[in-house]
């Protein structure tokens, strides 16, 4: 370890604070900030707080599980400890949690967005929970004032005068009390968040009342809620991709509106944090300039920072077994491996057409994809069906970081066609280390990597194979080169992976260091 003690910053926060559970499983922000977190930890005496709502703890503790045990890791929830255990009991016996987390698991993908809203910001806790109780109690517990008041009186009432249906009659004034209640209560909470009125947020009050950090790194664009933390914050933008390829996301079946009110919120949230002099950092000078410098208001070239993501080399005792992990995602041939989730820049339906020349060529192959569905799209679902190549994809889902290793080292060919990365592919990265060739698209990111490590290489003079990401000739030739000529593919590979391998979390974790002294 290097003890930088001589450095300004004793405590970072990591701002973990998602409105919705999240999975620690073959994410990217995920492992930029365990690897992050982790180097730190090696390189400097930094603590550091990771911050999530409760329902995203048990994520947290099994993302950062390996450095808790340093002491110097903390998981910080909203709920204060001493009163977790008195604040939980009391909200079950009211109303069941498990019932709450399923509905909010379910609703994930609702396009209600204040609907979600409402369920995940008032099951913590808040001072607002109260207006649920309220409901419960006056419709369930107290139905019995409903009936005798409203029901049997109005019913008396109504009837005698208009000579209206008794039963009918009480239905209705019922179900004209209930909706009432709705109006005056449930109705006035979506009113105030819909007017943004509502600025009460337990986890980011508890961060401002109690918090050591002396800054905060916020790992993704989406955490917006961040804004309101009184200490500096770093936000890391991976890119901007909903607004720089916005018409593939429409293409891809997007809701037109609900992308743009996300991208008007992002590029409101970034510029409310430029204008806090709050600071940037990318994993690559192309997307700082083209995406964040461009794109964003307000912001200050002087507070912008890039930080190139080193090669992951996991800590495993041991790769899980060929065969099991064959016959646990069905794959029966040689297979090419894209760790992958299906976006409209990761370029799948390029990589289908791909699939089928090579299978054209006699190459009987497999596509191995680490995303869970084909994400509603429907052309990559109809040509898939309509070139018979639907049995031929596997969709893997999510896997564990020695599952991932040991597809990549299975793999006859790790494939990286994307047309936007936030710097080197990490799947190229992660086949070099164990050993497969890999094919990378000819991106800027790519190269202007390749060119971090030896200012004098070019595409075609790096010993990497790197096709063109429009032309599926040119990607099939490049695969068939890998697959016929592997061990001198590997060997050429490995020249520029020396060089690559020569920039470690080390390296990265200083970089950091100097953009947080700089922003104390």
């Amino acid at each position: 370890m290097n003890n930088l003690n001589n450095k300004k910053v004793q405590t970072v926060g990591i701002w973990f604070g998602f409105t919705f559970p999240v999975s620690s499983k073959r994410e990217g922000i995920s492992r930029y900030s365990l690897y992050l977190v982790e180097s730190l930890l090696n390189s400097t005496q930094i603590n550091f707080e990771i911050w999530c709502y409760e329902f995203n703890k048990v994520c947290c503790e099994e993302l950062f599980s390996s450095l808790i045990a340093s002491n110097r890791v903390q998981i910080v929830t909203e709920i204060e400890p001493n009163l977790k255990r008195d604040k939980l009991n009391e909200v079950k016996k009211k109303m069941n949690l498990t019932f709450i987390e399923k509905i909010v698991l379910k609703l994930q993908s609702s396009k209600n967005i204040f609907l979600i809203i409402l369920i995940i910001k008032y099951i913590n806790f808040k001072p607002e929970f109260n207006h649920f109780k309220h409901i419960v109690k006056m419709v369930l517990l107290h139905r019995k004032k409903i009936f005798l008041i409203w029901g049997v009186f109005g019913t008396f009432l109504l009837c005698d005068i208009f000579l209206f249906n008794p039963l009918l009659t009480y239905l209705v004034i019922t179900i004209t009390y209930i909706f009432w209640i709705f109006k005056n209560n449930i109705y006035n909470i979506i009113k105030k968040i819909k007017s943004d009125k509502i600025k009460v947020d337990l986890l980011v009050e508890r961060a401002n009342q109690t918090s050591k950090a002396d800054l905060f790194l916020v790992p993704h664009v989406s955490l917006l809620n961040s804004h309101l933390l009184k200490k500096k914050k770093l936000i890391a933008v991976h890119d901007l991709v909903t607004i720089s390829f916005f018409d593939d996301f429409i293409k891809f079946n997007y809701n037109f509106w609900d992308l743009i009110k996300s991208n008007v919120e992002i590029l409101k949230g970034l510029s409310n944090f430029a204008k806090n002099g709050d600071h940037f950092v990318s994993n690559c000078e192309y997307v700082m300039q083209n995406e964040v410098l461009k794109l964003v208001p307000n912001v200050n070239k002087k507070n912008c920072h890039f930080v190139y993501l080193p090669v992951n080399i996991p800590k495993l005792n041991k790769l899980v077994n060929d065969k099991m992990i064959l016959k646990k995602f069905n794959i029966t041939k040689g297979f090419l491996f894209y760790p992958t989730q299906i976006r409209p820049y990761k370029n799948i339906l390029f990589l289908i057409k791909v699939l089928e020349e090579l299978i054209s060529k006699g190459y009987d192959l497999q596509l191995v994809l680490t995303s869970k569905t084909f994400n509603n799209n429907h052309e990559l679902i109809e040509y898939s069906k309509k070139t018979k190549l639907i049995n031929r994809i596997i969709l893997t889902g999510d896997v564990e970081e020695g599952e991932l290793f040991q597809l990549h080292k299975l793999a006859l060919v790790t494939v990286a066609p994307s047309r936007f990365e936030g710097g080197l592919p990490w799947p190229a990265l992660e086949a070099f280390n164990v050993g497969t060739p890999a094919v990378l698209g000819n991106i800027p990111q790519t190269l202007e990597r390749l060119k971090f490590v030896d200012p004098e290489v070019g595409f075609n003079s790096s010993g990497l194979l790197i096709a063109d990401v429009n032309s599926v000739e040119d990607f099939t030739d490049k695969i068939i080169s890998a697959i016929e000529n592997r061990e001198k593919v590997i060997l050429n590979q490995n020249v520029m992976v020396e060089k690559i391998e020569k920039y470690n979390w080390e390296a990265a974790a200083n970089k950091y260091i100097n953009i947080f002294d700089e922003m104390i």
